[in-house]
C-alpha cells in the first residue's frame, strides 16, 4: 500500500496499473482487479494512515480504470500526458494516432506538443498534406507575432498544402484561422465559406464564422452609409 500510494503522483496511468500502453480492455480490467483484491486482503485492522491510503489508491484506481477505459478519456489523457514516442518509420495507421493527439493538444491549447505530434505523423505518412497542414499551423501560432517573416513563410507553406489537394477543408479552416489572428477578416470569412462549401457539416467553420460576422456586423455598418444612418445611437 505505502509503495503504490508514492507512485499515485510519480507514474502515469499505465505505469501504475504495471501495463503496456496497447494492453487490451480486459487486460486493464484484469490489473484493477489484482490490485484491489491485493488492497482488501492487505490486514489494516487499527490503522488509520493504512486504511486512509488504501481508500485513496482505491479512489484513484477507480479513476484510472475510467479513463482507460472509454476510448475518447483514453487518447485525451495519452495525448496530454504521455511522452511523445521517437519516429521509427514510416506507418500511415500510427501518422493517424499522431495526428488525432495533435488535434486533442490544440483543443487544449497546448501548441507546443500538438507541434510535435504533427511533426511526426508527418513523418510517419510524408504523402498527407493535411499533417504538414497542422504541423505549419502550430508553428505559426508558437511564432506569434514576434517573427514576422517566419510566419509568412509558414503561412505560405500552410496555403501550399492546400493546393496538394483543395477537398481538405480542414486545411482552408486553418487558413481562415490564420487570417482571422492577423486581423484579415474579410480573407478569414472566405476561407470559412471555402471550408463549409467543401464541408457543409464543418462544425468549427460554422462556428467560427458565425462568431466572426457577429464580431464585425456592427463594425460593417458603422462604416457604410446604411450603418451611419441607421445605427443605434450610442449611450
Amino acid at each position: 500500500i505505502h509503495l503504490k500510494f508514492g507512485e499515485m503522483n510519480n507514474k502515469n496511468y499505465y505505469d501504475f496499473l504495471e501495463i503496456n500502453i496497447d494492453s487490451s480492455l480486459a487486460q486493464i480490467k484484469e490489473r484493477y482487479d489484482f490490485f484491489i483484491k491485493n488492497l482488501n486482503n492487505t490486514p489494516q485492522l487499527g490503522n488509520i494512515p493504512l486504511i486512509e491510503k488504501a481508500d485513496k489508491i482505491s479512489k484513484y484506481l477507480a479513476i484510472v480504470l475510467d479513463v482507460l477505459s472509454h476510448k475518447d478519456k483514453k487518447e485525451k489523457y495519452f495525448a496530454l500526458n504521455m511522452d511523445i514516442c521517437e519516429f521509427t518509420g514510416l506507418d500511415v495507421v500510427l501518422a493517424e494516432r499522431n495526428h488525432k493527439y495533435g488535434k486533442i493538444c490544440i483543443q487544449n491549447a497546448d501548441f507546443e506538443k500538438a507541434f510535435k505530434f504533427f511533426q511526426l505523423s508527418s513523418q510517419q505518412d510524408p504523402h498527407q498534406p493535411l499533417y504538414r497542414a497542422y504541423q505549419s499551423y502550430c508553428e505559426i501560432v508558437i511564432v506569434g507575432r514576434t517573427d514576422k517573416k517566419k510566419r509568412n513563410e509558414l503561412f505560405e507553406v500552410l496555403k501550399t498544402t492546400l493546393q496538394e489537394d483543395e477537398t481538405l477543408d480542414e486545411i482552408a479552416v486553418l487558413i481562415a484561422h490564420v487570417y482571422r489572428d492577423t486581423g484579415n477578416a474579410d480573407l478569414a470569412i472566405r476561407f470559412y465559406q471555402r471550408a463549409l462549401g467543401l464541408n457543409a457539416h464543418n462544425r468549427e467553420a460554422r462556428r467560427a464564422l458565425s462568431n466572426l460576422s457577429d464580431d464585425d456586423d456592427d463594425q460593417a455598418d458603422q462604416g457604410s452609409l446604411f450603418g451611419r444612418l441607421f445605427s443605434k445611437p450610442k449611450r
